[in-house]
Order: C-alpha cells, then sequence, then structure tokens
C-alpha cells in the first residue's frame, strides 16, 4: 500500500492511499486528492497509477505550471519511496506506507501452524560459518568443476540484497535459493515483533509444490540459531546481532551437495537480515518524523459526521482484510452520530491504527461506535487475541508513543502504531488497547460528543 501525504502547503496534512486504481490530484472536488484552496493547482492536474509489484507512475495531465519531482519537472516518471512531489505551492511526499510484507501462517507436519514457533528467550546462540560435518566426520569440498555453478546463485542474492522494497528482495532471495539448492521449495519466514510468532513472507516453488506442510523440528531448530540440513528438508536462521533470529529461510528436497545448500542459507539468512534491518529503520525513522511533523500540526476540530469516517473506513481496509483471509464487519450507526475532532488527523490515525491491526489479525476484525455512559462516543476496533498476555500489555503502556518507538527499535518493529496514537490525540481522541471479552484486543477511541 502507497501514499500521497501534503507536507506543505494549504493543505498540509491532507493525504490520499493509492491501492488498487489510479489516484488523481487536482483542484477539483471529484480528484481523489483535492488541493481547492491552491490557486496553482489545475482543474485535474495529475495522476499515479499503481502497477504490478508494487511500482507507481507519476504522469502530468497538462497542467499550466507543471509537476515537479525532486525539483525536476517531469512529465511521466516511476516513483520510488521518499520521492518529494511539488504540484502548486503543495509540496506531497510519495511512501510505501504500513507493512509492504505480510505474513501468512504456514501449516506443521504433525498439526499447528508457525505462527506457535516463538523464540526461546536470550540471546541467540553462535552460529558456525563452516559447512556440516559430512558422515566421515570431515568438512565436504564441493566437486571440481562446481565453482561457476555457485556464482549465479551468489549473483541472485546479491541482487535480492539491492532490490527497492523489502517485498521484491525477498521474493528474489527465495527465487535465488530454489535455484541454486535445485530445490522442490523455497520459503522465508519472518518473525512477527509483536506476536513473535514465524509467518511466511515470501515463497517460491516448483509446480504443484507450494502449498504443502513444513518440517516442524527443522523451522523450530532454525528458529532458535540452528543450520539444519538434511536430504529432506535444509533451514537456517535469519540473524539479529545479539538477539533471537529475526526469522528462517529454509528449502525442500535441495539437490545439491549439503556444504552447498549450508552456504546458501547461511549467505541467505544474512541478506534477509540486511533486508529486513534496513527496511525498518527506514520506517522507524519515517515514524518519527511523522510524529514531530504531527505535533506542529495546525489542528481545525469541527463537528463531524463519525458515520462518514467509517464508511471511508469500510472502503478503503476492507478490501485489504478480505484479500488476506480475514473476517470484516464494519457497523455504521444507524442515526447520524456528530463528535467533535479534525477530520484529517482524525481519519490519519484510523488508518494508522487499521493498518497495525491488519498486520496482527487472525481471524476476524470488528469496527463499530457507540455512544457510552459517560456521554462520549467510542469507537472500538477488535480483533482474537494471539500473541502472549504480555504483548497487549506492552501496546497499553501508559507511555503511550515512546513506547511505541522504544519496542519499534528493541524489536526491528514497524512504528506506526505511534504515529496513529499522534494524530488521534491531536484529532482529538484518545487511544487506549486492553484485553476484552471472549479474549478479544480492543483498540478503542474516545471522542468528545458534538452537541
Amino acid at each position: 500500500m502507497a501514499e500521497l501525504v501534503v507536507v506543505k502547503g494549504a493543505h498540509r496534512g491532507a493525504f490520499a492511499k493509492i491501492i488498487d486504481g489510479p489516484v488523481t490530484i487536482g483542484r477539483a472536488k471529484s480528484t481523489q486528492l483535492a488541493l481547492h484552496e491552491d490557486t496553482k493547482v489545475s482543474h485535474v492536474h495529475a495522476r499515479v497509477t499503481p502497477l504490478e509489484g508494487e511500482r507507481f507512475i507519476l504522469e502530468d495531465l497538462g497542467s499550466t505550471n507543471g509537476t515537479f519531482v525532486n525539483d525536476e519537472r517531469i512529465e511521466q516518471i516511476p516513483l520510488r519511496s521518499g520521492d518529494l512531489v511539488r504540484i502548486g505551492r503543495s509540496l506531497l511526499i510519495f511512501r510505501l506506507g504500513g507493512s509492504s510484507v505480510h505474513l501468512e501462517d504456514v501449516g506443521l507436519e504433525g498439526g499447528g501452524s508457525s505462527h506457535d514457533i516463538r523464540p526461546a528467550t536470550g540471546r541467540m546462540p553462535p552460529r558456525p560459518d563452516e559447512p556440516p560435518l559430512d558422515e566421515t566426520g570431515e568438512r565436504e569440498a564441493l566437486p571440481s568443476g562446481e565453482e561457476d555453478e555457485r556464482t549465479e546463485p551468489m549473483e541472485g542474492l546479491l541482487l535480492a540484497a539491492g532490490a527497492a522494497d523489502l517485498a521484491s528482495g525477498l521474493e528474489g532471495l527465495a527465487a535465488a535459493l530454489l535455484r541454486g539448492c535445485a530445490a522442490e521449495r523455497a520459503i522465508v519466514f519472518l518473525r512477527h515483533p509483536l506476536t513473535r510468532g514465524l509467518g511466511r513472507a515470501a515463497l517460491r516453488a516448483r509446480a504443484g509444490q507450494g502449498e504443502g506442510l513444513v518440517d516442524a523440528d527443522a523451522l523450530a531448530r532454525a528458529a532458535g540459531g540452528e543450520l539444519v540440513v538434511t536430504p529432506r528438508v535444509a533451514a537456517g536462521p535469519v540473524p539479529a546481532p545479539g538477539a533471537a533470529p529475526l526469522g528462517v529461510v529454509l528449502v525442500d528436497a535441495a539437490g545439491r551437495e549439503p556444504a552447498e545448500v549450508g552456504r546458501l542459507l547461511t549467505a541467505a539468512g544474512a541478506v534477509a537480515s540486511l533486508l529486513v534491518t534496513n527496511d525498518r529503520a527506514r520506517r522507524l525513522a519515517d515514524a518519527a518524523i511523522d510524529v514531530v511533523a504531527l505535533a506542529q500540526e495546525r489542528v481545525a476540530r469541527q463537528a463531524i459526521e463519525l458515520g462518514a469516517q467509517l464508511g471511508a473506513v469500510d472502503r478503503m481496509h476492507g478490501p485489504v482484510a478480505r484479500q488476506r483471509g480475514l473476517g470484516w464487519k464494519v457497523v455504521i450507526p444507524s442515526d447520524p452520530l456528530f463528535v467533535l475532532a479534525d477530520p484529517l488527523l482524525l481519519g490519519r490515525g484510523l488508518d494508522r491504527v487499521l493498518e497495525h491491526v491488519l498486520t496482527v489479525a487472525r481471524g476476524d476484525v470488528r469496527v463499530g461506535a457507540a455512544v457510552a455512559a459517560d456521554g462520549r462516543v467510542r469507537v472500538e476496533v477488535t480483533r482474537p487475541r494471539t500473541e502472549p498476555a504480555d504483548a497487549v500489555q506492552r501496546l497499553a503502556d501508559p507511555e503511550g508513543v515512546v513506547a511505541d518507538l522504544r519496542r519499534a527499535r528493541e524489536a526491528a518493529a514497524d512504528a506506526g502504531l505511534a504515529v496513529g496514537r499522534v494524530a488521534l490525540l491531536r484529532a482529538g481522541a484518545r487511544l487506549s488497547v486492553a484485553t476484552g471479552p471472549d479474549e478479544r484486543v480492543v483498540y478503542a477511541l474516545e471522542l468528545e460528543l458534538a452537541r
């Protein structure tokens, strides 16, 4: 998912999500990002179109004053995360927002799910860099003449390391492993920073081999820091300096020598670690910048109809939830319900909370609103609790934003929830997190009723 956010100009704070169709920008009310107070912007000024593979094209639509990307006038150009777009007197930033990699549960042989494999407490044990011993107790050497065959897989891993985003990097890594190990299937698992369970982040497989079960013992041993190489399955950790592994790389039925498979898994683990830590460091830095910018945002609280906000939430996040196989239900009040809030900041905060929920949820997500006994309006987003109870307690930390940022730094996590908290606070809402009835996690927004 990508977004355009106005960071300078009369509409500072306005934004538009780019999901599955073009987004137009201009002064016309019919545009998805309407900059109607900027007199230097044309009626329909520019358009961003999403393509396959998280690629996006920006086009100028014959505007009077032109469209500029990073201070260069353009007619049409691919956008990269972080690009600055100047339209009229408005400055926008283009970002690949939220989590670009969705972690899916994978079934284990003998029952259960990859999500059930969580790290033991403590640091990652040291891992030998050398290939495994063969049956005689000697290190296996590559047969003569195989140097050229080793080069191509390593080149594939290096290309994956240079990918523009995490999702394409991990897919490239899985493809290089599949070829290099002559395997039936290659999977990259990442550990969810909140639930701590493993989820599938990338998969490459030969025809008919993609959806089989995974060897639970090999996955658990690799998640503990061990390099496992057998004729049937091979797995290695995605290392994190001084901490439990960030994930696991795994191949089934490798056709190469064990020593070569071990070398490729070790190299792939290092590349995956680099991709994940770089991606999450960038996201943490982006979140910190957003928090500072939101703290300085001009706030315009007014009476707004909450049903319209919930309708926008349904249209934006419902397709994503259903695509991920989640139950999704938004209950909009039958009678108009007006609250005092800044509409732009409230929408932005709600979006960030939902993005966080959809990366964690398994089962169903429910959104609804009602007037509480104290006369305030309460908006609730709920999901089943699948993480340990102490993880929910950390979300409810009274330090709020500070705790979110600290946890994101320590666990290499996305800090989008911190941005959501600040946006909601500035909008006029207070966010709390707790475990409610039926072991559901409740994200509650309290707003003042407009009378």
